[in-house]
């Protein structure tokens, strides 16, 4: 067929094509009659088809005059530039020393690169669509999936392979082919079977074709070509026919817009008539318009466009360190969450949304739990802020966490911009931890294994403060640089951290605050047993869009945010000219959180508010509202402020130790957590560090462990009368 030729388009096809008529004749075994291919002059709209023509010959003859710029040259100038719409942006391998020194990458392709490297490791194998019924483009239809967010479909991406396939295109070709034989036959002859079976494997990647000059892609620190480069059509083709216009494929493989080029975006025109204002251009090419689109009316490249969103849901995924990626989201592309709804959870930063994300778009099968694998549910946070730096702040900080997987800190699995809304995916849990309290275990066994699970539970989230609280790194990358600054109010103080800072070579820590203790940001994973038994489940820390990275562990206490029931007491003494212990902040709020786990080991949910009630007074700081926190203000006798640990809590606590429930355990633990984590520091003390809390209840459940009357046997010393102190 000329290059030159017009390309004849149909609207309405026989779809009734028996299969042992059709496939031999693909194959070239013998001239398919037109009754095989369900060819009729009643099912064909002559009309339709000879207006169509007439439009696009007229509009050729128009645009004839509009010379474009030489692509191949295009295509060369492109391959110099850094092209910001085709996937991670190159990241060129470095030494161990200098890891991080660029930005994290951002990905733009929609994680078509992404899903080409895991369907490449995974040898991912499709079950092939049986063209016998010769209705391909219902075909299309029928395997759409509908986005919980926009209510609009998209096809997923492991069905693509399993429709549009060489037998199934070459069915379509010769279909559309014999159509336009019969109406227009002063066209140029047409192509032999041979010749269309090859322009199928064409279609579906299956010929070695040359492919132009781009960037090297990458995945984290790793420069290397995805492991799939053929061109392939398979997508332009499905676009094509859900528009009724696949003959027209032949425009895209003589101009190579193959689909790694999509989403094409648009391109103004300079028509004199404004019947065309705009038609549509590469990204990495912005003001060049692509000739396949020159002889098309504008309602059909419309059309395109809209369609193009179909076939191109973004595929979710993470780079080769298992580390998550920034996704930059056109706003009219389709995500693929086949549901989406608001959880009734509004954290100080966001809120949650429960989603089911298509099982071909995600490569999160890693971080499902047991309750979530069936339906492929994740938690999406949707922060309140639409700013980008406080959005890079938050996922700087969960990606540097991840960098150390702990099984008691969440894990943050890729995060995405659209519409101007920043969103952070997470695995999904059942609840958080007063949840947990209040609507799934409300009564607790009062028994060894719920004892020995809580002591487990502690030591792990304490151990999970460890991790972050001293995050060793040789980075030296921007993000650093940005938490370098701990400003002080004596430009002594600042003039020393940031000299530290500065001199600071070889190995370094971040220390990390997370700032917004509590057991609303206390996550309940459900978990079983190595025999398959359900278990309690584990508990892991979230919420870290209070968070703060530094290089020293000491900060302005005016620069330390908190949470308003469980900030220690030198959140409300005035010490504005003093430097506070970073770190121990977080302990005191840890340590409120190990009263309540144990009023409710005592008491279930009842034992939580009874505990609350004890403490439920005027605030120091909030004078017209009362709040459960477990400290209170008073002036001594010079009239100077101080704190002090409630009555109410020493009082209840001592409840507890003289319940018969209060076994050596709760005995020990009880202890820790009142001589110290809710201790008020000033000069000569201070709160016990994470990493030793972790210690000393580990060796608790050691102990436990070997002597089942530790966790079920009550202390006698508690029944006689011993006081907390």
């Amino acid at each position: 067929m000329s290059p030159n030729a017009p390309i004849v388009t149909i609207t309405k096809v026989r779809a009734d094509v028996p299969a042992d008529n059709l496939i031999p004749d693909l194959l070239g075994l013998r001239a398919p009659s037109p009754e095989a291919l369900g060819l009729h002059g009643k099912d064909l709209d002559v009309d339709e088809l000879e207006r169509d023509l007439q439009d696009e010959a007229g509009q050729s003859h128009r645009e004839q005059r509009n010379d474009h710029p030489d692509q191949q040259a295009n295509d060369l100038l492109t391959a110099t530039a850094p092209i910001r719409g085709r996937g991670v942006p190159p990241i060129q391998r470095t030494p161990l020393g200098q890891l991080g020194q660029q930005a994290t990458s951002v990905v733009t392709d929609l994680g078509y690169q992404l899903h080409s490297r895991r369907r490449t490791n995974s040898n991912e194998l499709s079950h092939e669509y049986d063209s016998s019924s010769g209705d391909l483009q219902g075909a299309l239809h029928r395997a759409m999936v509908y986005s919980g967010v926009c209510r609009r479909p998209f096809l997923p991406c492991r069905r693509l392979p399993e429709l549009v396939n060489k037998v199934s295109v070459a069915a379509e070709l010769k279909r559309f082919q014999s159509i336009t034989e019969r109406i227009q036959t002063h066209f140029s002859p047409s192509d032999s079977y041979e010749e269309l079976a090859n322009l199928a494997r064409q279609i579906c990647g299956l010929t070695k074709q040359s492919w132009r000059a781009y960037p090297e892609p990458v995945y984290g620190n790793v420069a290397r070509r995805p492991p799939s480069q053929e061109k392939t059509y398979r997508k332009i083709l499905t676009i094509l026919l859900l528009i009724e216009r696949p003959s027209r494929i032949r425009h895209f493989i003589e101009a190579e817009v193959c689909d790694a080029d999509l989403p094409l975006q648009r391109v103004e025109t300079n028509n004199f008539f404004k019947s065309k204002p705009w038609t549509l251009g590469r990204k990495s090419s912005p003001n060049v318009p692509l000739p396949c689109f020159s002889t098309w009316r504008h309602a059909t490249v419309k059309a395109f466009e809209a369609t193009q969103w179909t076939v191109i849901a973004p595929f979710l995924g993470q780079d080769e360190r298992k580390l998550a990626l920034r996704f930059r989201i056109p706003e009219s592309a389709v995500l693929p969450f086949t549901k989406w709804e608001r959880v009734h959870q509004r954290g100080g930063s966001g809120e949650v949304f429960r989603a089911e994300i298509h099982p071909a778009h995600h490569d999160f099968d890693d971080f499902l739990t047991p309750q979530a694998s069936k339906k492929h549910v994740f938690a999406v946070k949707r922060l309140f802020a639409q700013d980008e730096a406080k959005f890079r702040h938050e996922f700087d900080v969960l990606r540097t966490i991840s960098k150390n997987p702990h099984p008691h800190l969440i894990t943050l699995l890729v995060a995405y911009e659209q519409h101007g809304s920043y969103h952070l995916v997470f695995p999904w849990a059942k609840a958080n931890l007063l949840g947990y309290w209040q609507n799934h275990n409300g009564h607790p066994n009062n028994d060894a294994a719920t004892a020995c699970w809580l002591a487990e539970q502690c030591a792990g989230l304490a151990s999970g403060f460890a991790t972050i609280n001293k995050y060793p790194t040789l980075s030296s990358d921007s993000m650093f640089n940005r938490l370098v600054p701990c400003k002080s109010n004596t430009k002594r103080n600042s003039k020393m951290l940031l000299r530290r800072a500065s001199h600071c070579s070889g190995p370094r820590q971040l220390h990390c605050r997370h700032g917004d203790i509590k057991p609303e940001n206390i996550l309940w994973f459900p978990g079983h047993h190595s025999d398959g038994t359900p278990s309690i489940g584990t508990l892991k820390i979230t919420d870290f869009g209070n968070a703060e990275l530094n290089t020293s562990a000491v900060v302005p206490w005016r620069h330390a945010p908190t949470s308003p029931m469980y900030r220690p007491p030198e959140a409300d003494l005035p010490l504005s000219d003093s430097v506070i212990r970073y770190l121990s902040y977080d302990i005191w709020g840890l340590g409120c959180v190990y009263l309540e786990f144990a009023a409710w080991c005592f008491g279930g949910w009842q034992g939580i508010e009874a505990f609350l009630n004890r403490r439920w007074a005027l605030d120091n700081r909030y004078l017209k509202f009362h709040t459960g926190t477990f400290f209170d203000v008073h002036n001594d006798n010079e009239g100077t402020p101080m704190a002090r640990v409630k009555q109410g809590v020493h009082e209840y606590v001592n409840e507890m130790r003289q319940d018969s429930k209060c076994t050596h355990f709760f005995h020990d633990f009880l202890n820790l957590v009142c001589e110290q984590m809710l201790i008020v520091e000033h000069e000569g003390s201070g709160r016990m560090g994470a990493a030793s809390i972790s210690a000393q209840i580990s060796e608790m459940v050691s102990r436990g462990k070997q002597g089942a009357k530790y966790f079920s046997e009550p202390c006698s010393c508690c029944r006689s009368g011993e006081e907390a102190p």
